[in-house]
């Protein structure tokens, strides 16, 4: 097995805070690593949304 990241998914449009916020709500503490991962995401989004789109992609989020 790898410690690899998976691909990035082959539609990676990207999600918006809204989005973003509904699947933090979604997740709750059932998976708490991608729980940590999308709230620091919304609570930083526009520092995360690198290309300024209105979206965070798979790969902004990976970089960010």
């Amino acid at each position: 097995m790898s410690d690899a990241p998976p691909p990035p998914p082959q539609d990676d449009a990207g999600f918006t805070k809204d989005e973003l916020s509904s699947q933090l709500e979604a997740i709750g503490s059932s998976d708490s690593q991608r729980s940590s991962l999308i709230s620091k995401i919304v609570q930083n989004f526009d520092a995360a949304d690198t290309d300024g789109d209105g979206k965070v992609s798979f790969a902004e989020a990976r970089a960010y």
